[in-house]
């Protein structure tokens, strides 16, 4: 009876879907929703026949006489009543089901106008994304709703009806949260890419390009956001840890605090550097100064910003900051007797910086080290050699530096001369280079000096000379110079064995 039964509502129920929805996409979910919901009753009442012949078999043995006895102790009215209990849970499965189809065809048509929305195609993932998700949601929702409406119909099951209305909320409380998840995915990728579109020297979002990278952590602190306002709905939910959910607004405001401080951080920094890169009418030697302090600058601005926002997020969560930060302070000196190094460190970079030692883009020489200065932090010196090679020195390390970017250098080079060579016309080339340098040269300050003859050695006479040129050009003047001498001697006809360089300040 039951299958016969079963079968002939999904006849009837597939004519009548056939004829109302009309064909496509629309009309196989319908019939797909129809046909899982005529599954699911119709195992439910074998489970339910079997269950009441087993109790029965059990009980009497005679499963006719038991039924019937069964039947004759059941009030006046009851099968009218089930009939009509059955009636209206039929109606309201078909009333879900209507409802669930037409919302899901209407979904379907809002996510085709929002791929449209502005032609933009950078957010068609995210939309498809989320409202795929809605449409999940919304028909578990109504079922669920469904189900517990349907409980409420039996007088008799008050404690499941209250029990399906609360797995309901909380799985609208879940489902609103993952759609707003889904929802931020979306509004950020659309937002993105149309200030991206619209950006512009004389935009209001001409700034946007920098403060691009914190995209990412927006989307991250929006979702960490709404999932702790979710988790707090769902402890109001349950009545034993109900008084925990008040610890969800304020974990929301740490996340707050923490991405407010991270937008002031870098917008701290580009602000640094707008204000460093003013100034037009600045000298060679502001300039570097700037470029050194910047950096340092922007740093201990973003120290302290994080500062505040660690102070803020601490009395937001109801802690005291001023013993943790006094605790803080005891153990800082504590550390510091054992941390002596660092410390050195510290201050040999104040006092690199306060008296401008030497600064970014100088050519010093500290140790075994030479090259260009790229950074000075607090602690480390950063060094690229002519090689390529960064040098990370530690600033109380730093002694006995060689500037070479100070006022002025010298470009020192010598030659090897055969003891038989014209000695006068070997200074007249010198000369004659010398001349021909500072006249094709910039960097040259004043005329080469050619100091004499330097050595007596066993291969030959050595003479050398000195031209002062600009801080840092020092290499390339000589190297210029080598040039021009070679072609001096050559005319002169004399033939020099290979020259050595050097440089001093």
């Amino acid at each position: 009876m039951v299958i016969v039964l079963f079968w002939l509502a999904w006849g009837i129920l597939h004519a009548l879907l056939s004829r109302v929805v009309p064909a496509g996409k629309a009309r196989v979910a319908a019939l797909r929703t129809t046909r899982v919901l005529v599954i699911v009753l119709f195992v439910i009442t074998l489970l339910t026949v079997a269950i009441v012949d087993a109790v029965l078999l059990w009980g009497s043995g005679d499963l006719t006489g038991g039924l019937l006895a069964t039947y004759g102790r059941l009030p006046s009215g009851f099968a009218e009543d089930a009939a009509l209990l059955a009636g209206e849970w039929l109606a309201l499965a078909l009333g879900t089901a209507l409802v669930v189809w037409l919302l899901r065809r209407l979904l379907g048509r809002l996510q085709f106008q929002a791929r449209g929305w502005e032609r933009l195609r950078e957010n068609d993932a995210a939309v498809d994304a989320f409202f795929g998700f809605l449409a999940t949601a919304v028909t578990v929702s109504l079922w669920l709703l469904g189900l517990a409406l349907a409980l409420s119909l039996v007088p008799a099951t008050s404690p499941a009806s209250a029990l399906a209305y609360t797995l309901l909320r909380v799985f609208l409380i879940f489902a609103v949260a993952l759609l707003l998840v889904r929802a931020t995915a979306a509004i950020v990728a659309t937002l993105d890419a149309l200030s991206i579109r619209f950006a512009g020297p004389t935009s209001p979002f001409r700034l946007y390009s920098e403060l691009r990278s914190l995209v990412p952590l927006l989307r991250r602190c929006l979702e960490a956001a709404i999932w702790l306002a979710a988790v707090s709905l769902i402890l109001l939910q349950i009545g034993p840890v109900a008084n925990l959910a008040e610890w969800g607004s304020r974990l929301i405001l740490v996340v707050a605090i923490f991405f407010l401080a991270r937008v002031a951080a870098e917008v701290v920094t580009l602000l640094i550097r707008a204000l460093g890169a003013r100034g037009d009418e600045l000298t060679d030697l502001e300039r570097q100064q700037r470029a050194t302090l910047v950096p340092l600058v922007a740093s201990l601005g973003r120290l302290l910003v994080y500062f505040v926002a660690f102070v803020l997020g601490l009395s937001v969560l109801g802690l005291n900051p001023l013993p943790l930060l006094a605790g803080a302070g005891i153990l800082g000196v504590v550390v510091g007797f054992g941390a002596q190094p660092v410390i050195n460190d510290l201050v040999s970079g104040f006092f690199v910086l306060a008296e401008s030692q030497f600064l970014v883009g100088d050519y010093i020489e500290v140790g075994a080290s030479r090259g260009t200065v790229e950074a000075i932090n607090l602690r480390t010196t950063m060094l690229r050699d002519p090689g390529g090679q960064l040098h990370i020195l530690r600033n109380g390390q730093l002694t006995g530096v060689v500037n070479y970017s100070k006022r002025y250098t010298f470009a020192v080079v010598e030659i090897t001369v055969p003891y038989e060579a014209d000695l006068q016309a070997t200074m007249g080339a010198l000369e004659t280079a010398g001349e021909r340098l500072r006249s094709e040269q910039p960097d040259v300050l004043e005329r080469t000096v050619v100091e004499g003859l330097e050595k007596l050695e066993g291969t030959g006479l050595t003479l050398r000379t000195k031209t002062k040129v600009r801080p840092g050009s020092h290499g390339q003047v000589a190297r210029e110079y080598r040039r021009l001498l070679l072609e001096e001697l050559r005319q002169a006809r004399i033939a020099p064995y290979a020259p050595g360089t050097s440089a001093a300040s």
